[in-house]
């Protein structure tokens, strides 16, 4: 009788371990739902950068970046704005509260990205002068940058390059 009832003791406390598990399971799977937030994911040419919490300064963020470029065009120019060659996304996705990425490390990698190839087109009365001096590049820097063209002659819809 002894043995029975040891045999019953066990299998009630068997019985409450594996429901205990079972709740500690729902327990512990409505604590990681709690913890997912909604993010912000940049994505640049379908390649994930990052996630932050604040769309706005991320927005903020890439617009900074691109108006950076607008400072360093003449006046003379007829540009009114600059945006991304690559295909730049922010999308609304569910993360876990700890996956968030820092905007100071999104804003290490945009500005990391290397510049592709800069031409400036020649127009009707440009010189390679006019165009150093108002771009504010050194004449010396245009001229090794372009061997094929005869700095005494440049004609319109010429490509002049002026960064590598």
């Amino acid at each position: 009788m002894i043995k029975l009832n040891h045999l019953k003791i066990a299998a009630i406390m068997i019985a409450v371990i594996l429901a205990g598990v079972y709740l500690s399971k729902d327990v512990t799977s409505a604590y990681k739902e709690a913890q997912v937030v909604t993010g912000y994911r940049l994505t640049v040419d379908g390649v994930s950068w990052g996630v932050v919490e604040d769309s706005n300064a991320l927005n903020t963020l890439l617009d900074e970046y691109k108006q950076s470029y607008m400072e360093t065009i003449s006046e003379s120019d007829d540009v009114k704005s600059v945006d991304f060659k690559q295909m730049v996304e922010i999308t609304e996705v569910e993360v876990k509260n700890d996956e968030f990425t820092s905007l100071e490390s999104i804003k290490e990698k945009v500005y990391s990205i290397e510049m592709g190839e800069v031409y400036y087109t020649v127009k009707k009365g440009d010189s390679f002068w006019a165009i150093a001096n108002s771009n504010k590049i050194p004449l010396a820097r245009i001229i090794q940058l372009n061997p094929e063209f005869n700095p005494e002659k440049i004609w319109a819809g010429n490509k002049i390059l002026f960064e590598p």
